[in-house]
């Protein structure tokens, strides 16, 4: 081979790396790019409304997002094949009904979220490491329910459309009931306990209508509002001092 011929090679294959490394710059320019796009991606969704769930029903898996901060009512109630919902740290407000009556999989709150956990399949609100607020039980109830002691209040719809609920035991210490028994229409009893302040006008209205009995650990007209929207009306409220 003359000095030519190797001169020519040597530049056929400087131009064959030089190739790789533009291709090589492209790939890594992409990758940039992408990461760039999908930190965007996240700063954007803040959050999830009740249209996004018929986008996604056939979902199995649902990671959210790092920058979430609300998910709203009916986000995953048609996501029927729904086996695990990953909320992330940043999440500060879930609406009760954003499972609709879909019982279906696992919720999981990242550990380091200041404002919910999950215990035993049911969402509470924190105040400090405390389950303050039981904001929605996120199972199919069947018969009874007990309330942890730990829980003040008992927020709007947390049991919404729990059909085969018949009885609920709230424990002392509960000082609030929202509008947190609508569509509960096979519920017959529910105990009020003595430390119970104030219970929402509308708590059993909303096709409750199978409610047998209210009984109020507390003397009468203690608390205002009665009969709280239930279908039968005073006839099934019974004060016990």
């Amino acid at each position: 081979h003359t000095l030519f011929d190797y001169e020519v090679t040597k530049t056929e294959k400087d131009k064959e790396l030089s190739k790789k490394d533009e291709k090589l710059n492209e790939a890594q320019k992409t990758e940039e790019d992408a990461k760039e796009n999908d930190e965007k991606l996240k700063e954007q969704i803040k959050e999830i409304r009740d249209d996004w769930n018929e986008r996604h029903k056939k979902l199995a898996i649902y990671i959210e997002h790092d920058e979430l901060e609300k998910i709203e009512t009916n986000t995953f109630n048609a996501c029927l094949n729904l086996k695990n919902l990953n909320i992330g740290k940043k999440v500060s407000e879930i609406k009760p009904v954003f499972k609709g009556r879909n019982y279906r999989g696992t919720v999981n709150i990242d550990a380091s979220n200041p404002y919910y956990t999950v215990e035993n399949n049911i969402l509470y609100k924190k105040n400090g490491d405390k389950k303050e607020t039981l904001v929605a039980v996120l199972y199919d109830i069947q018969d009874t329910m007990n309330i942890i002691s730990e829980v003040k209040k008992i927020g709007d719809d947390a049991f919404y459309g729990q059909l085969n609920i018949k009885s609920i035991v709230i424990p002392n210490g509960v000082e609030t009931i929202g509008k947190s028994f609508t569509f509960c229409s096979n519920l017959k009893t529910i105990e009020i306990p003595k430390s119970v302040k104030t219970i929402n006008e509308n708590c059993f209205s909303d096709a409750t209508n199978n409610l047998e009995k209210i009984i109020i650990h507390n003397s009468e007209n203690s608390i205002s509002g009665v009969p709280w929207g239930a279908v039968k009306g005073m006839k099934v409220v019974e004060w016990k001092e």
